[in-house]
C-alpha cells in the first residue's frame, strides 16, 4: 500500500503521521498537518510533497496575516526582482521598478514565503513559480534588524555619599 492509498482511505488523516487533520498543502491538495510538512522541509530542504513530488507553494491552505507584503500573480506576469542568498533569508538585489509591486525594493531580506522559513534564493523562486502556475498569491515575510538599544548620555552623577551629621 502507497502513501497515496493511505491518503485516499481516510480524507482527514496525515498521510505522514496518521494524526487527524485538515490541513492540506498547495497546490496538491494532500492531506499533511503542518508539523509533518514543516518536519519533512527541515530535514529534506526541498519543498516538494512527500506523497506525489510536486512543488510545494505552502504548507497550509490558510496562510496567516502575518505577512509584511503580499505579490499577486498571474500566470503570465513576471515578479521582476533579482534574488540572492544571504545570512538572514534571501536579498533582493534587483527590483525591476516596472513589475515590482507592494513595495518589495532592493536589500530587502526575505526570510518566509507563505510561511515557509526561506534561506536559499532557489527555493524562494520555486515557490513564487508555483504561485505563479496556480494564481495564487505570494505572501513575503520581511527580516526587520534588532532596534539597538539608544545609549543616553550620562546627565547626572549619582555616585555621591550622604554624609552623616
Amino acid at each position: 500500500m502507497t502513501n497515496m492509498d493511505v491518503c485516499n482511505l481516510e480524507d482527514d488523516e496525515c498521510c505522514i503521521c496518521y494524526n487527524r487533520t485538515s490541513n492540506r498543502v498547495n497546490p496538491c491538495k494532500h492531506i499533511i498537518c503542518k508539523c509533518c510538512a514543516e518536519r519533512w522541509y527541515s530535514v529534506k530542504k526541498d519543498i516538494r510533497c512527500p506523497v506525489c513530488k510536486q512543488n510545494m507553494c505552502s504548507f497550509t491552505e490558510n496562510i496567516s496575516k502575518r505577512s509584511d507584503i503580499v505579490l499577486f500573480a498571474k500566470q503570465n506576469h513576471e515578479f521582476g526582482i533579482t534574488l540572492k542568498t544571504d545570512t538572514n533569508g534571501v536579498l533582493v538585489k534587483l527590483s525591476d521598478k516596472k513589475n515590482a509591486t507592494c513595495g518589495l525594493k532592493t536589500n530587502t531580506i526575505i526570510t518566509h514565503v507563505n510561511e515557509i522559513p526561506v534561506d536559499n534564493h532557489q527555493i524562494v523562486f520555486k515557490i513564487m513559480e508555483v504561485s505563479r502556475q496556480n494564481n495564487m498569491c505570494v505572501h513575503l515575510r520581511i527580516y526587520k534588524p534588532p532596534k539597538e538599544k539608544r545609549r543616553w548620555p550620562k546627565l547626572f552623577n549619582f555616585n555621591f555619599r550622604l554624609k552623616p551629621r
